[in-house]
Order: structure tokens, then sequence, then C-alpha cells
């Protein structure tokens, strides 16, 4: 779930056989708790959102709901862009630690909600927050006498560092994959004089 202006992105783990009663306890324990209702809503088709459930909790929450078209599915571009992320920071995660997966998933919110965006110059959490959290400290050895606690400490902080640590390298790799994958989607750029006559289709508008 993802907000429009880029300052939040929550992800919540979910299982395909959830219902449209299940998906809206999740909007509200991960969504509205964290930032009140939506004044609007895009969505793609999925049955969930095209349920007699969805709809009479649309009209009793007053939020106005849009769907992507099935032509289209770019007009929800944001959450397709943040999902890709998503997905490919999971997948590089997959690859060295098939379980635990759910568990990266904070870890990579963080370093999401915590990357500058090129476009706009300010992470989500600055734009949410209006400053960045503080990071952990580069930590260093316990001395030579340390109590059996401050070494459990220090072991917690390290798995946890090393966690943060390995999600960022996963959305750094997610983005040069896509990047890479954009590039070689996009051909020779086609340029147009004045004059020159073009055919349009009109199809699926």
């Amino acid at each position: 779930m993802s907000c429009h202006t880029g300052a939040d992105i929550q992800i919540s783990p979910c299982h395909s056989t959830q219902t449209a009663d299940d998906f809206a306890l999740i909007f509200f324990h991960d969504w509205y708790c964290e930032n009140g209702l939506p004044s609007h809503l895009i969505t793609d088709r999925d049955k969930l959102f095209l349920s007699t459930f969805w709809k009479a909790l649309i009209k009793l929450t007053g939020v106005n709901h849009k769907m992507s078209s099935s032509y289209h599915p770019q007009t929800d571009g944001l959450s397709e862009r943040s999902n890709k992320t998503v997905i490919q920071c999971i997948h590089f995660h997959v690859k060295h630690n098939q379980m635990e997966w759910v568990h990266a998933l904070p870890c990579i919110r963080f370093n999401i909600m915590n990357t500058v965006n090129a476009s706009m110059g300010f992470s989500p959490f600055q734009l949410k927050s209006g400053f960045s959290p503080r990071v952990l400290p580069p930590l260093s050895p316990p001395p030579v006498l340390a109590s059996a606690d401050e070494d459990m400490a220090l072991h917690v902080l390290q798995s946890i560092e090393l966690d943060f640590c390995e999600a960022m390298d996963n959305l750094i790799s997610s983005k040069i994959s896509q990047a890479h994958h954009v590039n070689k989607s996009h051909g020779k750029e086609i340029s147009y004089t004045l004059g020159d006559l073009v055919m349009l289709s009109t199809a699926n508008r």
C-alpha cells in the first residue's frame, strides 16, 4: 500500500486465500492506524475489490474508490513500481535465506522509507515526519571482560545491523535491475517534425 505523494508505504504479508473482509482488516490495521482514512483509493481490478462487501465498505467509509483500467494498469503506477521493488528485494533475500522472508519486510520497508527519491529530493520519512530517523551507529567490539548480557546485546544489534545492510543491498540490486530492464526495453526514441503525419489508435480508449 502506497501513498500517492510517496510519503509512505506499508508492506503486509498476505495469503492467496484471503477474502475481502480479511484484506479490509489488513488495510485498517496496517494503513488506517498509521495514516488515517484516505480520501481516494486506487486499486487494480482484483475480485476482492469488485466484491459487494468491499463496495459496501467503501460506501460506508466515504472513500472515493477508483480502479485502474485493464487496458491502462499504469494508472496505479506508484503501487506497481513499489510492488516491483518489494518483490525484487524479497527475491534477492530468498536467494540467501528461503525461510524468514516475512521477517525481512520491516527492514525492506525501512530502507525504502529512508532512501531519497531522485524525483522529489527527499526520502519518504522526510516527507512524512519532517526528518530522517536515527540509525544504528557503527558497533565497536565489547571489552574483554564484557558480561554475558553485554555480549548478548551486541550479538542482537549485530544481527539487526546485518539484516538492515542486507535489505539495503537488496534494494540497491532491485533498483539496478529495474533500471537495466527499463533501458533495455526502450528502443530508439522517435523524433517528429512539424508537418509529419501519424496514425493514432483509438482502441481501448
